[in-house]
């Protein structure tokens, strides 16, 4: 019987592709992140490079390069013993919300508008978490903290952006997880104490009572309720992602994402960042970083909570 390629027992059903190779998952998954981390310096190169990860087609482990310029990362397959699986995509760009989408909730709870009420800016609250038996919202770092932000500035539910006004304020800005130059950023979130005069609940608006948390996989089928896009569905395409993000100020380079493909219509958009990506049994599994019309990139939960030393509320 023929053997896994990295730890020499035989294989069954459980036997997957990863170059010229067999390999059991666990091993083929860990032999593809390795050969994935020699291909993005080489990635890094390319003037069109978007993305690169992991994915699985047809039981076998390929490169998923995303890029806007097929002919110039025709190479890349001969430099590492994997295949190669291009998907043209076009670069992800920070932009705000194409217009006011009002969607003011209470108690406050995951999946509707919220803003820094100093700025003109909009994006989702993910969901309501706990810190030191306080009660706070996780969202994105570009609706609670962005440019010139200052720690305790209010934040509003609705955004100021999306019609809320001083009697929307429901919280202030506490703590942030923002990018910085480099290629090793993971998140861009930011965490709001809520107001004890202020109800929450540890739902998300449409979908429900949200489960614990869960790991991202290949092929898993996803949802999210956002303020842009409401309630959308997806599959996650897409793992152990580098990926470029072009902000107002330069671009940043996120590690450790995954993305997830539309299924009927766009997954996200603009203002829909800082939402919770949840399994189908409403476990969350990620927060949403950025978006293009074609992907979605997400980072992974529980590097999250852990930052801000958080737990979610489930109830």
């Amino acid at each position: 019987m023929e053997k896994c390629g990295l730890c020499e027992r035989e294989l069954g059903e459980d036997s997957y592709l990863l170059g010229n190779e067999h390999y059991h998952f666990t091993c083929g998954y860990d032999t593809a992140r390795e050969l994935k981390e020699a291909a993005v310096n080489y990635a890094f190169k390319m003037n069109s490079f978007v993305a690169l990860g992991i994915s699985l087609v047809n039981r076998e482990f390929l490169l998923n390069l995303f890029s806007n310029n097929f002919r110039e990362n025709e190479t890349i397959t001969s430099e590492f013993n994997m295949g190669l699986w291009r998907t043209n995509s076009p670069s992800i760009i920070i932009m705000p919300p194409e217009s006011p989408k009002p969607t003011k909730i209470r108690p406050v709870q995951g999946g509707v508008s919220v803003g820094n009420v100093n700025f003109p800016v909009a994006g989702t609250i993910g969901g309501v978490v706990i810190i030191d038996n306080e009660f706070y919202i996780l969202s994105s770092g570009r609706a609670l903290a962005p440019e010139n932000f200052e720690l305790r500035d209010e934040v509003s539910q609705d955004a100021y952006f999306d019609g809320g006004n001083e009697k929307d304020v429901i919280g202030f800005l506490s703590s942030t997880a923002l990018p910085v130059k480099g290629n090793s950023n993971t998140m861009d979130c930011a965490v709001a104490l809520v107001y004890e005069d202020v109800g929450v609940a540890g739902r998300i608006v449409r979908i429900g009572n949200i489960g614990n948390t869960a790991e991202p996989s290949l092929g898993m089928k996803v949802m999210k309720r956002g303020r842009t896009t409401d309630t959308t569905y997806g599959v996650i395409i897409c793992t152990d992602a580098t990926v470029s993000v072009i902000y107002p100020g330069g671009e940043h380079i996120f590690r450790d994402q995954f993305i997830v493909a539309r299924e009927k219509s766009n997954f996200a958009l603009s203002g829909d960042e800082g939402a919770f990506v949840m399994d189908e049994n409403k476990n969350v599994i990620g927060i949403i970083l950025a978006s293009s019309s074609d992907i979605t990139v997400v980072s992974p939960i529980d590097p999250v909570l852990e930052r801000f030393g958080a737990r979610l509320l489930r109830r």
